[in-house]
């Protein structure tokens, strides 16, 4: 009885690194938690945004502000859960190089914005860069999965698995996150990022 389970054993700590090495080969760090259910993590509040953590998520209904990261990233991926009202504006700012005051003006950002009146640069797109692929995307009264992978100048864009752009755009290369309230329910939840 003994033989079995240490091969077992020694087959599961075998499966182990060769998931680590190949993580490792890539040039892929492991993933890291930024915000969970239980904890809004460690991030620089700016703006007026009322955030605070309800229900497993870092919620904001008032004002307009944003949680910034405290490191800076170049290539990565990051990966969040977010739930807006049909009315609320808000995304993820990446590569930003003003943390004190995030703008689209200086950083990528990646918009949720279901009433945008910029034709194209609603929810999808990056603002004032890169207009969504095809046709609009809604991401009003339900919970959607953001996932952004900026590897150089290739930033790729993908809503709930709909890939909404993939561009090349070397304007900035490397600078905090951000989670935007811009108005309107905001909720943000299990957002991770992995580096390159």
């Amino acid at each position: 009885m003994k033989r079995p389970r240490a091969f077992a054993n020694a087959f599961f700590l075998v499966g182990c690194a060769v998931i680590w090495f190949s993580s490792f080969a890539s040039g892929q760090s492991p993933w890291v938690t930024l915000l969970d259910s239980k904890n809004m993590g460690d991030w620089n509040a700016v703006g007026d945004a009322n955030w605070r953590m309800e229900d497993g998520a870092a919620v904001t209904d008032k004002g307009n502000g944003n949680l910034v990261s405290k490191k800076s990233y170049k290539d990565f991926q990051v990966r969040a859960e977010i739930w807006v009202a049909p009315e609320s504006n808000t995304g993820i700012y990446i590569r930003i190089q003003t943390p004190e005051r995030p703008s689209s003006k200086a950083g990528y950002e990646v918009n949720i914005n279901d009433l945008s009146k910029n034709i194209g640069y609603g929810t999808g797109a990056i603002v004032g860069v890169a207009k969504v692929e095809h046709g609009k995307y809604l991401a009003g009264n339900r919970w959607n999965v953001f996932d952004i992978t900026a590897r150089g100048p290739h930033i790729v864009v993908v809503l709930n698995d709909v890939k909404t752009l993939d561009i090349q755009h070397d304007a900035y290369r490397e600078g905090p996150i951000a989670l935007q309230g811009g108005g309107g329910i905001v909720k943000f939840r299990k957002v991770e990022i992995r580096e390159f």
